[in-house]
């Protein structure tokens, strides 16, 4: 398509050439050509092929990005990576400073330790209530004690049993639950790194304090690129997933990198019918960076249009017109103009492929006006 673009277009400027000769050469050359009739290039509206090339714009951008912050705040004792390293999933990349929490630690295992000492001595208490209790509830129904020693020696029994399965259940259990936090707390003040990736950006510096609403690395995974940008609703039924394109960046002159469509949009962005298009770059050399302006270029069918001259078509009062060459004259024809590539526009309706039309110049014309063809194709 590119290449009849390219050999109609000259065609197209060889026959504006002539006119401009003609047009010095004054009324004798009118006279010459047709009695005062408007010497105009012409050009036959042909048919596309339905093939075309789509051309996505955009800048690229990381896979994936992911920002890392410690889970607790705290002072930062050492950053151990720089912006541009190269990371592994559980590298470390700082550490904050730990001696509060490595005092928490020692704090929650002494009271551990209390907690667990208590319910050793509460067992203690417990099997000697539990003997007295057996001892006087086999008196009491040998009739050797009365029923108040009994419920006595019963009561100390039940309430030792409290006792215990508290010390175990509440304080044990809350001992070991609080030493747990501050051994996870402990853990926290070493940040790693969730994926691997890259150092894009690092935001923090030792001494400084560290929050967990703000970001302190930026990790960003560059073996894969994606480009986004938009097709036209005319061809956006013919890009789909999976589908081959062909990467170029401006940075990177000469080069070309393969790309495949990684998702279409099945709703357009906006009034004007452009639906947005991601696609992935394998990127794994590391020669892509994010930011790059990049283009690719992908082959669609797409409806066979009628093509002109991007120049044949003129736009006057919201309205869009090309004039055709019939019988000597021109008759101005409103069209409806659609894409236009290669210094050509597809036609959607108005004029058929064969229809001879004025190249260029249409609005000097008036409708019915005679014209002589001078060049053209």
């Amino acid at each position: 398509m590119r290449r009849r673009f390219s050999a109609f277009s000259a065609s197209v400027s060889g026959s504006l050439v002539l006119l401009a000769a003609l047009a010095a050469a004054g009324c004798g050359a009118q006279a010459a050509l047709g009695g005062g009739a408007t010497p105009v290039a012409v050009a036959v509206a042909t048919k596309s092929s339905g093939a075309a090339e789509v051309v996505v714009t955009g800048a690229l951008a990381p896979a994936a990005t992911v920002n890392v912050a410690p889970k607790i705040p705290g002072r930062v004792a050492a950053v151990l990576v720089e912006e541009g390293e190269p990371v592994k999933a559980g590298q470390v990349l700082l550490r904050l400073d730990t001696t509060d929490l490595e005092a928490q630690v020692r704090q929650a295992q002494a009271a551990l330790a209390r907690a667990r000492d208590a319910v050793d001595q509460a067992k203690v208490n417990l099997d000697t209530a539990r003997a007295n209790f057996e001892r006087m509830e086999s008196l009491f129904h040998e009739g050797a004690v009365s029923a108040q020693m009994y419920e006595q020696a019963k009561a100390q029994f039940d309430l030792a049993r409290t006792q215990f399965e508290s010390a175990r259940a509440s304080g044990v259990a809350q001992a070991e639950a609080a030493l747990q936090l501050a051994r996870n707390q402990l853990a926290s003040a070493t940040v790693t790194a969730p994926v691997d990736g890259v150092v894009a950006a690092r935001r923090i510096q030792a001494g400084e304090m560290a929050s967990p609403s703000v970001p302190a690395i930026t990790l960003v995974q560059i073996e894969r690129v994606t480009l986004s940008g938009t097709v036209e609703e005319a061809v956006v039924n013919g890009v789909t997933g999976g589908q081959e394109a062909v990467v170029t960046v401006d940075a990177l002159p000469g080069w070309t990198f393969k790309g495949r469509v990684e998702a279409v949009a099945p709703v357009a962005s906006g009034a004007g019918g452009h639906f947005p298009v991601r696609i992935a770059i394998d990127n794994r050399d590391g020669l892509l960076k994010g930011g790059m302006s990049a283009r690719a270029t992908l082959r669609v069918v797409a409806p066979a249009a009628v093509l002109v001259p991007e120049a044949a078509v003129v736009r006057q009062g919201g309205q869009a017109f090309v004039y055709v060459v019939r019988e000597g004259r021109a008759v101005r024809q409103v069209v409806s103009p659609g894409r236009v590539s290669g210094g050509q526009v597809e036609i959607l309706s108005g004029i058929k492929a064969g229809d001879r039309v004025v190249a260029a110049g249409g609005a000097s014309l008036a409708d019915g006006q005679p014209v002589v063809e001078v060049g053209g194709s």
